[in-house]
């Protein structure tokens, strides 16, 4: 049960099954993971306008799971 927020798909990856967030336009992303305990952000100064699973968040959560690996 997300009550609002975006739990992990394929389409809105995260750090963990319990994540919670939400995608935003262009390409912002935000969630909070409480098995990890922490919080993750990404906005830019520039909306993208490519579709779904932009590479720069992708490859920020990727970079933040291996850290937590």
């Amino acid at each position: 049960l997300s009550l609002g927020f975006l739990m992990p798909t394929a389409n809105s990856v995260s750090t963990g099954p319990r994540s919670l967030g939400m995608s935003g336009a262009g390409g912002a992303t935000a969630f909070a993971d409480p098995d990890h305990k922490i919080g993750f952000g990404y906005v830019m100064n520039a909306m993208d306008p490519a579709p779904a699973n932009r590479p720069r968040p992708l490859a920020l959560i990727a970079a933040l799971n291996a850290c937590l690996a």
